[in-house]
């Protein structure tokens, strides 16, 4: 696997595809500078452009000048007040209780080891994003754990293996994304909620990393933008991409299980803090999800995206 990946990885940089570096200061316009060449970027996460807004940007600035560039303190002995802050406002947003990571990667690697125990089943969607796989794999690494794979969103083959687990098995989980990065689809809410309350032992782990700050109230996701979240869910997200700063976030349904994850999750106890930029405008950001204000950015964002389709229809489906 690692010589296909490799190879792949390779071909496209020799192609001039990959690992581009861009050139210059970046503009607001969304264009970047590649070779010397002036192009439009569509490879972008930030769907609302929220990076260069003047708020973030002061806030960040602010951060630094009351704190320096970094705070370097394991979160296990102190944290800056700064991250107080932020989970507070995240849990307005999520009407939940949220845990802030340094990324969603280690957010995963912190809490699946946590939630996890060698009597549970897990089943992943085909297109489940690396990064989960990575928390789910830490705990096979240490304690035996039954995993299969499911093809993408075949909601059928769930339940039947639900119903087959749970026979065999104290928790049957499902782990999903909220919106998939490669296909762009969407988690099928609605009858995962079902199966929910449907079966006693089953669970789910939903991380709705693309799905932040485009969709929902308060810009909470695609999942949590729909549903309040489900005692038997945890729900993961990011501030990388639609919320423009940095950083993971974790969703849950009480306040002691996500004590439990924050006191046991080992990235929370051994892994670096979040620079105080980062959590400067990561408050702003927030704040700016608190308002009606997300809302215009929201449809701004919808209004392109319709655009957008309208032009593929026209130029390339002829």
């Amino acid at each position: 696997m690692l010589k296909a990946i490799d190879h792949s990885i390779t071909e496209g940089v020799e192609k001039g595809i990959l690992h581009l570096i861009q050139e210059g200061n970046l503009a607001i316009n969304n264009t970047i500078v590649i070779n010397r060449y002036q192009l439009h970027n569509f490879t972008s996460c930030s769907y609302l452009g929220l990076e260069h807004d003047p708020r973030l940007k002061n806030a960040a600035i602010d951060a630094i000048n009351r704190f320096g560039t970094q705070f370097s303190e394991s979160r296990a002995y102190v944290s800056l007040e700064l991250y107080d802050e932020l989970e507070s406002l995240m849990g307005h947003i999520f009407d939940a209780p949220c845990l802030i990571a340094p990324s969603t990667t280690l957010a995963h690697l912190s809490a699946i080891p946590v939630l996890l125990n060698s009597e549970d089943a897990v089943i992943v969607d085909q297109q489940l994003h690396n990064s989960v796989l990575s928390g789910i794999n830490t705990f096979r690494a240490n304690w035996p754990l039954h995993f299969e794979v499911l093809r993408h969103n075949r909601i059928d083959l769930l339940e039947e293996r639900i119903k087959v687990l749970q026979k065999r098995f104290k928790r049957v989980w499902y782990f999903a994304d909220g919106i998939y990065s490669m296909f762009g689809d969407r988690f099928p809410l609605k009858d995962v909620f079902t199966f929910l309350n449907r079966y006693p032992a089953f669970y789910a782990y939903i991380d709705d990393a693309h799905g932040m700050s485009i969709f929902g109230r308060n810009g909470r996701g695609f999942v949590l933008g729909n549903k309040q979240i489900h005692r038997k869910m945890i729900v993961a997200s990011s501030m990388a991409k639609g919320f423009a700063t940095g950083g993971g976030i974790l969703v849950f349904p009480d306040k002691e299980l996500a004590r439990k994850v924050r006191t046991c999750g080992t990235t929370f106890n051994s892994s670096g803090p979040l620079q105080p930029a980062i959590l400067g405008a990561a408050i702003a950001s927030a704040k700016i999800h608190l308002t009606d204000e997300i809302y215009v950015l929201q449809d701004e964002l919808t209004k392109r995206i319709q655009y957008a389709r309208e032009l593929f229809k026209k130029h390339l489906y002829r």
